[in-house]
């Protein structure tokens, strides 16, 4: 019998849940926005398509062909010679201190100056580290290497690892065994760091020289086979199913397959995006086709998880409900709580004085809240709003100048024509309407959602709202996109709220300097170096820190509702330290920033004797929209909730391309990033390098970036080097030498 873990307990509730979600009825088959006619397409044309059938990396001496779906590089040679490692020394760090190789007397350890002989080799790999190297002082960082072919030749010195072969050298790749996890060294044994990992995971290189032990050598030997199967292509494709609310994503995948001298058994391991793999991990409702594994490596964006035996797998998601259905406006007060009086007086006072007139001119950049706000008028203030904002959206909003289009939200548009009813205008200008809604920056298969966007508010209403506005503009392909988009971002949501604990688990993260007990993390970086992390403390030399954006221009209560039903306790958390730490008006004004009654009321769903306790309608302050929005607040807590179905139920969609239709990529970082160029002070131009790995967080004593060396085939400086996309995964760098 197994031993019972509370990871398994983990893995066990979490597909319990995805299960519960899967087995809701089905849902309505009418709504609020009536039906829609049109088909929606089978085929989305993808911004990349696959070009790997090419085989650019047989063009060059030496070719890195770099993926985001595996922690591994791998490397093509046609030179008879290659070499790992090289050229630390250097930048001031020592190259690796003991290398590791299976023989018939079993694993064998060497150190530099000492004999390999090739013939001993009995499996194709070789693991390497750095315990007692020069400057390696805070942590070590065992490597893994997989060769093609037998060398003839092997020399391992303190440059590094050579070797020489009779014909080609032909594939060779490597990673780090443990991802951008870092054993600490015997020294740092009393470090905080090393109670929470090592006496857990017994990552202990520093012992190593003695025998390598049963978790190095069972990984080496799964990764020398899982590795003769590359990934090198995700066709991710997806399906949105209205009758279970929910969307599908198809992982598809496409590999270079390559064979050694070995024999070595070739193993499919289909990766799993890290950020879905950690919020799914961590309880995010999620159902996969296949059971993933975790792989026990850690990466800058989250676990590497992946589907055994599998070329492809799919997920879903079954979190449209959010999008199809919307918290109905109660105008029927029902609790006499003083305030809740109170707020409704202050908010058409403050309507009354804004809008005296119907042709008042800018409502501004809140107009979601005045059109919320509406029901509650009375009827002349009403009408002038509303002439207001349709002037406003009309004339100043969905216009043809540029400059126009930054002056309201898509939430703000939608809200408008679900209050006033002025859907005419979305349908005549649908076609200005779509290019607000831009893809993030970058967004890639490891990060799942978007790169770059920190505030809560800035993900998922803007995908709700354009989801919505498709529907009443009959655009079911954008409908379907904009909601592939919404479950994408809800993802990230997620692990911004829940997903600190496996970064802190993972220290050190940037540096030795360690997490206190309130770090969030905030971002993706669009540089390859995962999540953007801090908090008030952490770090303690920083530029601005991220953490105080998080609730920046929250304002939608469908959202609300997700982080509610699931992630309360969390929130709540979050909005007792933002409440204490003050300062004190950010508890009754509303400007650019959602007053602190408004969050609790939409994420908590206090009441109004709750919210009295933060602030009362007396204090409201802000722009007169930002008034009324924390006006709202307390009136939509005078009630329970109730939802009102807008999106009727119906089929699957045809699986077509998500992400990949405005992503050409390539995004080809995971856990290495690769250095093929010095650029000279003060000039333009750029002198080819062989590629050296670096950890650009980390700096050598020389302030130079944390290395594992260069991979030669030569040892004549390189003439060029050329980049080569494959799709929206992966890139091939092609290095000529002389």
């Amino acid at each position: 019998m197994r031993k019972f873990s509370f990871k398994h307990f983990a893995v066990i509730l979490a597909l319990a849940l995805a299960g519960c979600g899967d087995q809701r009825p089905s849902s309505p088959s009418t709504g609020g926005y009536g039906p829609l006619t049109a088909e929606p397409s089978k085929s989305i044309v993808r911004a990349r398509p696959d070009n790997s059938a090419t085989e650019p990396w047989t063009n060059a001496g030496l070719t890195v062909i770099q993926t985001e779906l595996s922690p591994a590089t791998l490397y093509h040679s046609s030179s008879k010679t290659l070499s790992f490692f090289a050229n630390m020394m250097e930048t001031g760090i020592g190259g690796p201190t003991f290398a590791a190789i299976s023989t018939e007397q079993g694993p064998k350890i060497f150190k530099p100056g000492e004999a390999i002989a090739p013939s001993r080799l009995r499996e194709s790999w070789f693991v390497v580290w750095w315990s007692g190297a020069t400057n390696w002082t805070n942590w070590d960082s065992p490597w893994f290497l997989t060769l093609q072919h037998r060398p003839e030749m092997i020399r391992f010195d303190t440059n590094g690892l050579h070797f020489t072969f009779t014909n080609e050298a032909g594939y060779a790749a490597l990673m780090p065994m443990y991802g951008y996890y870092k054993p600490l060294p015997l020294a740092l044994e009393k470090h905080p760091f090393y109670t929470l990992k090592e006496k857990k995971k017994r990552v202990l290189t520093w012992e190593w020289h003695k025998a390598l032990p049963a978790d190095p050598l069972a990984r080496a030997r799964y990764w020398a086979c899982a590795l003769r199967e590359f990934p090198i292509y995700c066709e991710d494709s997806f399906s949105v199913d209205r009758a279970h609310d929910s969307v599908t994503f198809r992982q598809s995948f496409r590999w270079l397959s390559w064979n050694d001298d070995w024999n070595t058994k070739h193993l499919k391991l289909a990766p799993v995006s890290p950020v879905l793999a950690h919020a799914w991990r961590e309880g995010f409702p999620a159902k996969f086709s296949k059971e993933p594994f975790d792989m026990e490596i850690f990466t800058p964006y989250g676990p590497y998880y992946g589907v055994q035996g599998a070329d492809s797998y799919d997920v879903t998601l079954p979190v449209l409900r959010y999008v199809n259905e919307t918290e109905v406006v109660e105008t029927k007060l029902t609790n006499s709580h003083p305030t809740v009086a109170a707020a409704l007086e202050k908010l058409r006072q403050t309507a009354r004085g804004d809008f005296l007139t119907p042709d008042r001119a800018n409502p501004g950049l809140h107009s979601a809240s005045l059109a919320r706000a509406l029901p509650f008028m009375d009827e002349t203030t009403r009408s002038n709003t509303a002439l207001s904002l349709r002037k406003y959206f009309r004339e100043d909003v969905l216009t043809t100048a540029p400059s126009s289009l930054p002056k309201a939200s898509l939430e703000s548009i939608w809200a408008y024509a679900h209050f006033t009813g002025d859907w005419d205008l979305i349908r005549e200008r649908w076609p200005l309407i779509k290019t607000l809604f831009a893809p993030p920056a970058q967004t890639r298969w490891a990060g799942f959602g978007g790169d770059e966007i920190t505030g809560l508010g800035d993900k998922t209403a803007p995908c709700l709202a354009m989801a919505r506005l498709a529907w009443k503009a009959g655009d079911i392909d954008e409908y379907n996109f904009a909601c592939q988009r919404f479950a994408r971002e809800l993802v990230q949501q997620w692990l911004q709220l829940r997903g600190t604990k496996y970064f802190r688990d993972h220290q050190p993260w940037h540096s030795l300097e360690a997490m206190d007990g309130e770090v969030y993390p905030n971002q993706l970086r669009s540089d390859g170096n995962g999540w953007q992390i801090d908090g008030p403390n952490y770090p303690m030399q920083t530029g601005e820190r991220q953490f105080t954006n998080r609730w920046a221009r929250f304002q939608d209560a469908d959202v609300g509702r997700f982080l509610r039903e699931h992630l309360a306790p969390e929130v709540k958390i979050e909005l007792d330290r933002l409440q204490a730490r003050g300062p004190a008006p950010r508890r009754w004004q509303s400007d650019q920033t959602p007053s602190l009654t408004q969050l609790r009321s939409l994420l908590l769903n206090e009441t109004p004797a709750e919210l009295a306790r933060v602030a009362t309608p007396d204090q409201f302050t802000g722009l007169p929209s930002g008034v009324m929005a924390s006006c709202l607040a307390v009136l939509r807590a005078s009630h329970v909730p109730r939802h009102e179905r807008l999106i009727p139920g119906g089929a699957p969609s045809p699986f077509v391309a998500g992400a990949e239709r405005s992503v050409p990529g390539p995004n080809p970082h995971l856990v290495q990033l690769f250095v093929t160029e010095r650029h000279e002070p003060g000039t333009p131009s750029a002198t080819p390098l062989w590629p050296r790995l670096v950890w650009r967080e980390w700096k050598t004593p020389t302030g130079m970036d944390w290395n594992f060396g260069q991979v030669m085939d030569s040892t004549n400086a390189p003439t060029r080097s050329e980049s080569t996309a494959l799709n929206w995964n992966t890139r091939v760098i092609s290095i000529h030498a002389r």
